[in-house]
Parts: structure tokens; sequence; C-alpha cells
């Protein structure tokens, strides 16, 4: 066998080295660089004054001489701080020639541009890219400025050289405050940038260095205030930011009516209610049901290992410490179930043994537990999914209307599409609070998530059957979490007393009412600790869990530790400078690109 995998390696291999040499590259577009990248940015104003400019990329870039590139992709921002930059490719060029555009996209305030064909493109290549943007400059009062990156740091490739020329039209030239910056290197940084030439008409700038993979140059160039007329968005835009946050508060308002609906409805305690303590269970019910009745989704997640302490306790099955795993030389432990007795079983228990076992219960059948039953675990929550309608037709809950849920969802919906095409429609986006898209979307979002979430719930309100349940559970709880100091008082108070005559010297009775209390405290959520003093009780009357069998002496610290363990197996196995200063990166363009 060793022989012919390591023939067959070997034919692999020799096929591979008689592979075309372009296909052994061609998978890695981006494995070049460029030896220069020039712009030029032509800033005027429009007719409306407004600033507008034109620029041209010269990019060379020196791809291998072998077939592994078609063409370059551009990646430019089209929009500034919110605000669209009107972008209009103008010409696009490669060596002088008229060059194909091969793909155009815009998505998420990029555009996104392919050149080529499907022809490779072999050695030296010069790209040119010609596209005028508007609203180009930013205001800040008392001066307005053009804070602008140049190749962008979104490339894979690097550039050996990196240069910027600014031109300023006529009328700009007198704005112009001569005050100026320019940075290289990755986002952030605060490296100067060589700044070649500073006059009225504009400025110079060009890396220092060869700039790698992600590091970029940016300038800025202040101008004096109200050089260029402020951004106006269109009429439509400020209607459908109206529609949106109107859209964001209606949809707040109706998850706060839906949530105060559903809390009048399904709260379990009465106003002034008092819940006295219990100690005992709940006769006739098994804990499964009762803890779906119970309705806490901390206490349905735990309903099945309760269901199997309840079993465990009542003689019905044993709970076995299987032996130990010491694969990849660590220990672990494993458990399983023996079915005992199912002459007394109810037909909930004997479902739930049905659906974890994935076949119908026997006496001396034997079942592993485990974590990652995902059968097992489907199986036990569309059981347990069809025990809230069967506590609905038991008279435990009452049947919930349907008209006004469904009406409120119908108009969830309608105030969530509203929101998501106002959102999408509307021009640009700012990460400013001021702009009432940076919070309206996620308002409307969660607003909409909780109308669904609480109009959504299956779980309807209690009868009085079902309150007496609850208020058992509650009971149980107060109960359970006392000291056990005070919980040996209680059984002697006349409260106590009149539940049922608990001799709180007898540690053997103690042990007896512990053990039936066991599957509510992992309900409730206090196992650990119930786990712990039953344990002690057992080591202090000599005695072992006649429903639990361990592969060593017994001790409550082991035992402890093995209930902790099939309790999280079992729970597991059913639920799955001026502005500008910012440094390099921070303006606007740039974006970034690679090969294709």
């Amino acid at each position: 066998m060793k022989r012919f995998f390591g023939v067959t390696i070997g034919l692999l291999f020799a096929l591979t080295l008689l592979l075309p040499g372009e296909n052994l590259h061609a998978q890695n577009v981006q494995s070049f660089y460029f030896s220069s990248f020039t712009a030029e940015y032509r800033l005027s104003l429009d007719d409306d004054g407004r600033s507008r400019m034109l620029i041209t990329e010269t990019l060379v870039a020196e791809f291998p001489e072998f077939n592994q590139n078609k063409g370059l992709v551009r990646n430019l921002p089209i929009t500034l701080n919110g605000r669209p930059l009107s972008f209009e490719l103008e010409e696009l060029t490669r060596n002088g020639e008229p060059e194909p555009l091969y793909d155009k996209s815009t998505s998420g305030g990029m555009v996104t541009i392919s050149t080529g064909t499907d022809d490779y493109v072999l050695g030296t290549q010069e790209y040119q890219f010609v596209y005028s943007l508007r609203d180009v400059t930013l205001d800040f009062g008392d001066y307005q400025e053009l804070f602008w990156n140049v190749n962008g740091t979104e490339w894979r490739q690097r550039f050996d050289s990196v240069s910027a020329t600014v031109i300023l039209d006529n009328e700009l030239q007198n704005a112009f405050t001569g005050e100026l910056v320019c940075f290289e290197g990755p986002e952030g940084s605060r490296n100067e940038c060589t700044i070649v030439d500073n006059n009225e008409t504009g400025a110079v700038f060009a890396s220092t260095r060869s700039l790698g993979p992600g590091e970029n140059v940016s300038f800025a160039l202040k101008f004096a205030p109200g050089t260029f007329a402020p951004y106006e968005e269109p009429a439509w835009s400020v209607m459908l930011r109206s529609v949106l946050s109107i859209s964001a508060i209606a949809a707040s308002l109706l998850a706060t009516f839906g949530a105060v609906r559903i809390y009048r409805k399904h709260r379990d305690r009465l106003p002034g209610q008092i819940i006295p303590r219990e100690y005992l269970p709940i006769k006739e019910l098994p804990i499964l049901k009762a803890a779906v009745i119970y309705g806490k989704q901390s206490a349905k997640t735990k309903a099945v290992t309760a269901q199997l302490l309840e079993l465990a306790v009542q003689r019905k099955i044993n709970l076995i410490e299987a032996k130990a795993d010491r694969s990849f030389g660590r220990k672990k432990t494993t458990y399983e179930i023996e079915i005992k007795d199912l002459s007394s079983t109810t037909k909930e228990e004997l479902a739930m043994l049905s659906k974890l076992m994935q076949r119908t219960p026997k006496p001396s059948m034997k079942h592993p537990l485990s974590k990652s039953d995902t059968k097992a675990s489907i199986a036990l929550q569309k059981y347990q999914e069809a025990l809230k309608k069967q506590i609905v037709e038991e008279g435990y809950r009452e049947k919930r209307p349907t008209t006004w849920p469904l009406f409120m969802l119908a108009i969830a919906g309608v105030m969530f599409a509203i929101i998501m095409v106002s959102y999408s429609s509307s021009i640009g986006f700012t990460y400013d609070f001021s702009d009432v898209r940076f919070w309206s979307l996620p308002v409307a979002i969660i607003a909409s998530i909780i109308t669904v979430a609480l109009l959504s719930q299956p779980l309807k309100r209690p009868t009085e059957k079902g309150r007496e349940v609850i208020n058992h559970f509650k009971g149980l709880d107060e109960y359970i979490k006392l000291a056990e100091v005070e919980r040996l008082r209680f059984h002697q108070s006349p409260e106590g007393a009149r539940r049922q005559k608990i001799n709180s010297e007898n540690k053997e009775e103690l042990v007896r009412l512990y053990e039936r209390l066991l599957p509510y405290a992992v309900v409730l959520g206090h196992e650990k600790d119930w786990f712990r003093v039953i344990g002690q009780y057992y080591e202090e009357i000599n005695q072992r869990p006649a429903w639990y069998v361990g592969s060593s002496s017994f001790s409550a610290s082991r035992f402890t530790s093995a209930m902790n363990s099939i309790s999280t197996t079992a729970t597991s196995s059913t639920s799955s400078g001026f502005s500008g200063g910012g440094g390099s990166g921070g303006g606007g363009g740039g974006g970034g690109g690679g090969g294709r």
C-alpha cells in the first residue's frame, strides 16, 4: 500500500512538471509591481461654484514575461464624508492607445474598473486613467481644504516611485493660502514626503522612497473660507432622509408597543402575588413537560438533563460512568444511560428516551451520552416544540389570538422595507451622529428584530392551571436558594410542616428529599450547589446513589464532578494637519486595485 501511494504521488508530480508554464503562474495575478505611479490633479470651479477635479493617473506596471495578467483593476472611492463625488470615467488608455473597459461596477461607495480583454499582457505596460470628480473639498468654517490620497492603501503591489502634481485653475490661485502638507507610508503615517514645488499655481509632491503594499502618499492644500460652494443634497435625497428617520422612529415605537403587549399578556406573576416556598416535586407531571410550562429558555435548555436525572432518582434508569478514554494522552470520562424499569413511565418520558436513543427503549438497553449526537439533538428540540402545543391543548397556557400579532408583523415588515429602500437610495453616508442615517438604520434594524422576536413568541399566556405550575417552580427556586441551615430550619417551621413532615435530623430522609429535587435544581440553574450538598450527605451516611454507577470508590467531590459532566454533556446534546494632518490615507481618493 505504501508503495502504491508513493508511485501515485510521483506520477502526479511528474504530470505537474509537464503542464504549460502559463498554468503554473496564472493563479497569482497580483505577483507584479509598479515602477511608477504619477497623478495630475486639475482643480477648478464648476458653474455652481463647487469644486471639480480632473484626475489623470499614469501607472507603469511591470508584469512578468509569461501569461499571468490580462489587465489592471483600479478601485476608487466615489464618496467623501458621506456625499457622492459624481464620478465620471473620461478616458482609459494603455501604452498611449485606447484600452477596452473589461468591467465596471459600483458597490459600497467604491467603483471598480477592470481593464483589458481575455488576452494576456506581458512586461512593461503603461496604463492611464482619466476621470473627473465633484465636491472634492471639505469646509471647516475658517478654511477649506483639498485632502487627497494619491495611490491609496489597498494595493498588494509595491510602487518604486509615487508623485502627484496639483494644478490650480486661475480663479483659485488667489484663494490658495500656500499652506500644504504631504505624508507617505501606511494608513495613519505621519512620515513626510517630498514637496518638490509649491507656488500660486499649485504644488508637486513625491515619495522619498519605494512604497510597499498598503503604503500611500497623501497631500492637503489649504484654501480661504468661501472658496468653494457647499455641497447641496438633492431634494429627493432629503425626502428619503425624512422617510428614513420617521420609519426608524415608527419601528422603535412598534417594538416598544409589542414589548409592552407581550409583557402584559405573558407575565407569569400577578401584581402583589406572594409565592410560598416549596420543597416537594410537582405531582404527576414529568420535569420535561413542567419545564416547558414554566417557559424560561434556560429551563427548557436543561430540561432533558433534568428529565434524565428524574428518571434516575425514580430508579427507571441508571447513569453509568463508562471507561475513561485516554486517547491523545488525555483522560476523558464518558457516560451512558441504562434502561431499568419502564413500567411506570409517562408517555412524555418514553417519547424523550426514544428521541434521545433514536430507537424504542427497552429494559437492559444502554445508550452513550454524546455532545455531538446531532440527530438526537434535532429530534429532542422538535419534541420540545411539540410539547408547547400539547400544554395549550391540556389547558396550561391559553390560545393566543393570531390577528393582532400578524397585523403587527406585517407593519414591521413594511416599515423595514421602507427603511432599507430609503437607506439604499439616499446619497452617500457620513459617520457622524448628525447624519440621521448613522443612527436610524441600526435603530430600525434592532427595533424590527425585537418586534418580530416578541410577536413571534410561540409561548402562550399561562392559565390558572399553568400558573400553579409556574408558582411551584418559583417556590422551589426560593427553597433551593436557601442556605442549608435555613432549609433545615424551614422543615420544622409551621409553613414547612404543613407540606410534608421532614425529620431534619435524619440524613437519609434528607437525601431522599434532595434526590427528588435534583431535577428541579438543574432546571432552575442551581445544580452545582445541589450536587455538592447531596454528595456530602451521601458521604456522611456512607452510601452512594443507587442510580449512579461509578468506576471508582465514592466521594462527594467525585460525585459532584461526575454530575456536572453529565449535566454538561446532556445539555450540549440538545442545543447546538488642519484636518489634512491626519496622516497618510486619511483623505479622499486613493483606494487600491491589483491585477486581473
